[in-house]
């Protein structure tokens, strides 16, 4: 098992605002910078998998690393992880812009069917990283938060890392 996949087994979810960076995931996640095959063997779409290197140093407090590498990435993915970096350290305004240069990403129809007794995050019967944005800025029960943002970081993050290995998603 690769040390950065034992890493997301053992930490629990990020807090909805940044933490203090983990220092124990610095070393596995420099060495899968350094290979993005270690996400699990030859990348076929390179952007997809730098997307799941931008998650990653996000998912362990990481803002600056995580953020300098999903602000370079002119894509769906790039944006949408842009806006998560966003609403997790607090500019919220920021986040929603970039959710909306993101436009409706497929991860969201997985999403919607997960979170339909939640209307908070809906527009309409479709998830919206937007109104989740809005949700987490005005607080509310922070479990539910946590729980929403835990579905939605697992699926894009599984969208992208399928894509970047050239499995279907």
């Amino acid at each position: 098992m690769k040390d950065w996949v034992r890493l997301l087994e053992l930490l629990p979810p990020p807090g909805l605002a940044i933490g203090d960076p983990q220092t124990q995931a610095v070393a596995p996640l420099k060495d899968l910078t350094n290979n993005l095959a270690l996400l699990g063997g030859p990348i076929q779409d390179k952007q997809a998998a730098l997307a799941c290197l931008s998650a990653l140093w996000l998912r362990f407090d990481h803002f600056d690393k995580a953020h300098s590498i999903c602000q370079d990435l002119d894509t769906q993915d790039g944006s949408y992880w842009h806006g998560i970096a966003h609403r997790r350290e607090g500019d919220f305004g920021n986040a929603c812009y970039w959710f909306r240069r993101a436009g409706t990403h497929p991860v969201q129809a997985a999403l919607s069917d997960g979170l339909k007794d939640i209307k908070e995050v809906l527009e309409g019967a479709q998830f919206s990283p937007t109104a989740f944005a809005r949700m987490v800025e005005r607080g509310g029960k922070e479990s539910t938060m946590l729980e929403i943002q835990e579905l939605e970081w697992r699926a894009l993050f599984q969208d992208c890392m399928g894509r970047a290995l050239g499995r279907a998603t």
